[in-house]
């Protein structure tokens, strides 16, 4: 056997005899390193590294035939190589992060992480996703989008919808469930918007039905962008107060229980006009 590979150069048979090296795939003990002088791939013990100033450092998994693809598999497991044991509620089992670099070192602006949602068994594989990033002018990553175990998802800031024709539609998988809109504080569900497919009508719920707490508002913009105005209140206790004109292309129908009363109100004009004067029509039991 001939050839003149030098020192740390992986050697490669040219022919039957000969050995040749080339300083472009190395190995020193720590690092298999395949280099063009400028860009380099390193596989190192547990990491892969792939450093490019020329283009994007990139990895590229391709599958063919039917049924084949590329895939990127994130496991983990407890316990050891040689003995794992089950990964528990909470756990990590995958892990996407995106650095910058600040000139001194590269430091983590987002991630996405997958998280055991229970106890890992044969026939148990809850798991949830969390999408991260930190804000302008912090350092701390921060959850902004997570899909729980249930496959419920909860945003952590505002939720912005772009599109043309039908851009949020809101369906139950139920063959007879409703769409429903609910708002929620700390002491939980508050309110609802949603149609109600048991009666067939599309309901405004406010479920704070104390005192002034269980109106249910519409609020106008004036026009300058910033003054509301109340035009139509719903109250707790099922009266209803319209501020400005009220038209009708139909009938008015005012119903009540031991009496409805319909009030106008009149402001004389000219000169010598008096104050302003309401009208009561006191309509007894109207249906």
């Amino acid at each position: 056997v001939t050839g003149s590979p030098l020192n740390n150069q992986v050697a490669v048979f040219t022919d039957g005899t000969t050995i040749e090296g080339d300083s472009n795939l190395t190995w020193n003990t720590a690092a298999l390193t395949v280099t063009d002088g400028t860009d380099s791939t390193e596989i190192r013990d547990r990491y892969l590294f792939s450093k490019s100033e020329s283009a994007d450092a990139n990895m590229y998994l391709y599958g063919y035939g039917a049924g084949n693809s590329g895939i990127i598999y994130l496991a983990g497991a407890r316990g050891t190589i040689a003995t794992p044991t089950a990964s528990l509620q909470n756990d990590i089992l995958g892990d996407v992060s995106a650095f910058g670099h600040t000139g001194s070192a590269h430091v983590e602006g987002a991630r996405i992480r997958f998280f055991a949602g229970e106890d890992i068994t044969a026939t148990d594989r809850g798991t949830s996703i969390k999408l991260s990033t930190a804000s302008a002018g912090t350092t701390t990553v921060t959850d902004r989008y997570v899909i729980d175990v249930n496959g419920d998802h909860t945003f952590n800031g505002n939720v912005k919808v772009q599109g043309s024709g039908e851009i949020l539609k809101l369906e139950s998988s139920a063959a007879t469930g409703d769409g429903i809109m609910s708002f929620h504080d700390a002491g939980g569900e508050q309110g609802t918007i949603g149609f109600d497919s048991g009666s067939n009508v599309f309901a405004i719920t406010n479920k704070l039905l104390v005192g002034a707490a269980g109106d249910i508002v519409f609020r106008n913009d004036a026009g300058s962008g910033s003054s509301y105005s109340d035009v139509l209140t719903i109250k707790g206790n099922g009266d209803t107060e319209v501020t400005g004109d009220l038209f009708a292309n139909e009938n008015v129908i005012v119903k009540g229980q031991a009496y409805s009363e319909l009030q106008s109100t009149y402001t004389p004009t000219g000169s010598g006009a008096g104050a302003a004067f309401t009208i009561d029509w006191d309509l007894g039991n109207v249906a």
